[in-house]
């Protein structure tokens, strides 16, 4: 696991280990392949997920940063949720078709049903997925079109799930839902910034 973190690639976990053994004397008696790294990855997201399933839905007022990034001719999408004292929890990463609001959101929402279906067993009348869902108050992403019409998708899918997750909801007034339904939306000036310095400096 902590040579697949360090982005050594599944088929070459063996013979790293292989060559750290022998510079130190050692030889090992065994050496994982690749479908076995793999397999290891894999139980690697179960385990992060079932974290993220015990620790998301008790914390409020969360912040959900979204950001793509195109690598060797493929979109990626990734999904990282952040509490108060700024800890951060990758919901996922995947390879996405495209970069639209749409697709971003169903993305998303597979991820929130991943986290459920793994605490199902525990607590088969608790959608987990929706309670984390409920707890984002604010997105933070870059200032593209698509991540705004995303954030809009998001609030109104949110505003679906709310009378899912909220006790009594149907019991408040207009006024006391629209504070809870309500989300905040940060935009990261860090290109429009870049941009600038390098007008300026060829200036």
């Amino acid at each position: 696991m902590n040579l697949t973190d360090l982005r050594v690639a599944s088929q070459k976990v063996g013979p790293v280990i292989k060559e750290v053994a022998e510079l130190c004397g050692k030889i090992p008696n065994q050496l994982p392949s690749k479908t076995t790294v793999d397999a290891i990855v894999d139980r690697k997201l179960s385990v992060a997920q079932k974290q993220i399933s015990q620790t998301l839905p008790n914390k409020e007022c969360t912040t959900l940063y979204t950001d793509e990034t195109r690598k060797y001719g493929k979109t990626m999408q990734r999904y990282i949720v952040t509490i108060e004292n700024q800890t951060s929890y990758v919901i996922g990463l995947r390879e996405m078709f495209n970069k639209s609001g749409k697709c971003t959101l169903d993305t998303f929402r597979e991820f929130l049903h991943d986290i459920s279906s793994l605490s199902e067993r525990a607590e088969p009348d608790r959608n987990v997925g929706f309670q984390i869902l409920k707890n984002i108050q604010n997105t933070m992403s870059d200032r593209a079109g698509t991540e705004k019409n995303f954030n809009r998708l998001l609030e109104e899918f949110r505003k679906e799930v709310l009378p899912q997750v909220v006790d009594n909801w149907d019991a408040l007034t207009e006024d006391q839902q629209k504070p809870i339904s309500a989300m905040n939306n940060f935009f990261c000036g860090l290109h429009l910034l870049v941009g600038m310095a390098d007008v300026a400096e060829e200036s």
